[in-house]
C-alpha cells in the first residue's frame, strides 16, 4: 500500500521531473552446489532455484541528479513458499564530473576477487549459512534465517572513475543490535590504478545496545597486486578477532596468494584459479574472509571454471556456468579424489525499461 502511494505521489508530480523511466529487471537461476567431503572446512552442499524480480522507476531530474524507487520480490520456485521476501529499492545517485555518490540501496558490483567476497552476492539475496565455521553464530539467534551478506546492500556509496584510475567505497548496512542478535555492517574499498589493484573488505559484527555474549567479532582481509579482465594476481592478507574484547588469544591472522585468469575460447570463458595460504606453511595461520567464498579458507585451492552468456534478445541473457575445484582441507591431510567442488550455474537475465515521460 504504501509503496503503491508513492508511486501515485511521483507520478503525479512528475512534471518535476526531465525523465521517468518504468524498468523491470528479472533474474531467474538454478544454482547447485556440490563437494565431496569436509563439509564444515568448505561449503555445505546447498541449492538455489529462485526468481528475483525487480520492478523500479527511475526519475532523472537531469544528468547529475538519478532517483530509483521500486522493489525486489524473491520467489522462490517450490511448492511451499509462495513469496520468500521482499526488499525495498530506493537509491539517490547524484555525479559531480567523474564522481558518483549514492545513498540508499548500493550499486553491488564491487570487483573483489571470490576469496574476499563470495560470488554468490551478485545473484541472490540471500546466501545461506549452513556452517558455523563462515560466520560464528553459536551465541546468537535469527528469526527470519541465518544469511550472510546478499544481493541487496544499503548505505552509502562513493565511486570515482577517469582514465586508467578506479575507485569504489562502501558501507552496507546488513543488521541492527537486537535482543537476538548483534549488529552488522562491512565497508569495501576498491583501487584501481590500470593493472594495479588494491582491495581492503572490513566485517563488523558487535554493538553494545543489547547484552550479548560476544560484544565485538571483526574481520580484516586486505589485497594488493595485479588485476585485469585477463590476469589477476595477488597478495592477501587477513585478520580474524573472533571476541575481540575478552579474548584477543583467539585472534588469527593469516596470508596468501591468489593466481586467476580468463581466457576466452570458442565463445566460453574458460578461468584457472590458484590459491595458497601461509596455513600451508605454518599451521598458526589462516586467511579466512567472513565474506569470502568459504573454500578459500582451505590451504591449498586449484579451481577451473567454464562459463558462457548467450545473448537471446536486447538486454536479455542466458549464462550457464561450471564451477570446479580441488582443494586440501589441512597442510598434514593427503589428498584423495573426494576432495573436490562441482558447482552448476544457470541464470537468465532481463534488463528492460521504457519511458513514461
Amino acid at each position: 500500500m504504501i509503496l503503491k502511494l508513492i508511486v501515485i505521489f511521483l507520478l503525479f508530480f512528475s512534471f518535476l521531473f526531465s525523465q521517468v523511466e518504468f524498468c523491470i529487471f528479472n533474474s531467474s537461476y538454478l544454482y547447485n552446489g556440490e563437494n565431496a567431503t569436509y563439509w564444515e572446512e568448505t561449503r555445505y552442499t546447498l541449492t538455489y532455484l529462485e526468481n528475483l524480480f525487480q520492478p523500479y522507476l527511475k526519475i532523472k531530474q537531469d544528468e547529475n541528479l538519478t532517483f530509483k524507487i521500486g522493489a525486489g520480490i524473491l520467489l522462490p520456485f517450490n511448492q511451499e513458499d509462495k513469496i520468500k521476501n521482499f526488499y525495498p529499492f530506493f537509491q539517490t545517485a547524484t555525479k559531480f564530473d567523474n564522481i558518483e555518490f549514492i545513498i540508499g540501496s548500493l550499486e553491488n558490483n564491487h570487483d573483489f576477487p571470490p576469496c574476499i567476497l563470495d560470488p554468490l552476492v551478485k545473484m541472490t539475496p540471500q546466501i545461506r549459512i549452513l556452517t558455523k565455521s563462515q560466520i560464528p553464530i553459536d551465541y546468537e539467534t535469527f528469526p527470519a534465517g541465518i544469511f550472510s551478506h546478499g544481493f541487496y546492500e544499503y548505505g552509502i556509496q562513493l565511486k570515482y572513475e577517469k582514465d586508467f584510475y578506479f575507485s569504489d567505497v562502501y558501507i552496507n548496512w546488513q543488521l541492527p543490535d537486537t535482543e537476538f542478535h548483534r549488529e552488522r555492517f562491512d565497508i569495501g574499498l576498491i583501487g584501481k590504478i590500470g593493472w594495479f589493484y588494491f582491495g581492503f573488505h572490513y566485517w563488523h559484527n558487535g554493538g553494545h545496545e543489547n547484552p550479548h555474549p560476544v560484544e565485538i567479532t571483526e574481520n580484516y582481509v586486505g589485497a594488493i597486486g595485479f588485476r585485469n579482465k585477463f590476469f589477476t594476481a595477488l597478495y592477501l592478507i587477513s585478520y580474524f578477532l573472533p571476541d575481540r574484547d575478552a579474548h584477543p588469544e583467539k585472534n588469527v591472522f593469516g596470508q596468501g596468494i591468489y593466481f586467476e585468469g580468463n581466457i576466452e575460447l570458442f565463445g566460453f570463458n574458460i578461468q584457472p584459479q590458484f590459491f595458497m595460504s601461509s596455513s600451508f606453511i605454518n599451521k598458526n595461520e589462516r586467511f579466512i574472509s567472513i565474506e569470502g567464498d568459504p573454500f578459500y579458507r582451505v590451504p591449498l585451492y586449484f579451481g577451473l571454471n567454464f562459463s558462457k552468456v548467450f545473448k537471446l534478445a536486447e538486454d536479455y541473457f542466458l549464462e550457464i556456468g561450471f564451477i570446479n575445484g580441488s582443494f586440501l582441507p589441512a597442510p598434514d591431510v593427503a589428498w584423495d579424489p573426494m576432495m573436490i567442488r562441482y558447482d552448476q550455474k544457470l541464470q537468465i537475465t532481463l534488463n528492460y525499461s521504457f519511458p513514461l515521460l
